[in-house]
């Protein structure tokens, strides 16, 4: 499976061209590996056939393929079988830290925030640098009502990168939420002057 062919591929198939993408597969469909499946279940995905594109994600599942693995929780996921896409993203590591985000998003969509606050927490673990992963924490820490830990993440998120737009938001949302109408005007200041400066900065 040359290089140059599987780049087409997966340019057909990001352009929705998916009858050259099928082509292509053609050209290498006697080889063995999963992106041969993968990929044939990425063409399905676009197409909207889900239960086809399921059969073929699942063969590439089988050898441990984690592109497989994310894009068949994610059917589950739009299909609304939140545990059987728990149990498709328990196949990878437990220190994979983009599993350990999707589970919580699972969790969140369920309303059970202690159980994603438990997945960000191990996902720190591996990344205790993370503003992405600090921010998450804020976030389901506010929906679980739990303000002063909520505010204690998202400040060690802006500790980490006090420019970082969603951080920010979520520092405004905490306020918003604790009543605490001034904090809340001036968090909103802040992410509007400094949306203005990146403006000026790209076209300036």
């Amino acid at each position: 499976m040359t290089l140059a062919t599987v780049n087409l591929i997966e340019a057909c198939i990001y352009n929705k061209d998916f009858d050259s993408a099928e082509k292509y597969i053609k050209l290498i469909e006697n080889e063995q590996g999963s992106e041969i499946s993968y990929f044939k279940g990425e063409i399905e995905f676009g197409k909207g056939n889900y239960e086809q594109a399921i059969s073929y994600y699942k063969r590439a599942v089988i050898k441990n393929d984690s592109l497989a693995i994310f894009r068949l929780a994610d059917i589950y996921i739009k299909q609304k079988q939140f545990d059987t896409a728990i149990k498709i993203l328990d196949m990878l590591e437990s220190s994979n830290i983009k599993a350990l985000i999707s589970k919580s998003m699972i969790y969140e969509e369920c309303s059970e925030y202690s159980k994603a606050i438990r997945c960000i927490e191990k996902a720190l673990l591996y990344d205790g640098t993370s503003v992405e992963l600090w921010t998450y924490l804020a976030k389901y820490h506010r929906l679980n009502n739990d303000f002063l830990k909520a505010e204690g993440a998202v400040c060690t998120a802006l500790r980490y990168s006090s420019s970082n737009l969603a951080a920010n938001l979520e520092f405004a949302k905490i306020k918003r939420f604790q009543g605490k109408v001034k904090e809340y005007r001036l968090a909103i200041s802040k992410i509007l002057k400094n949306l203005r400066t990146e403006y000026r900065d790209i076209y300036f």
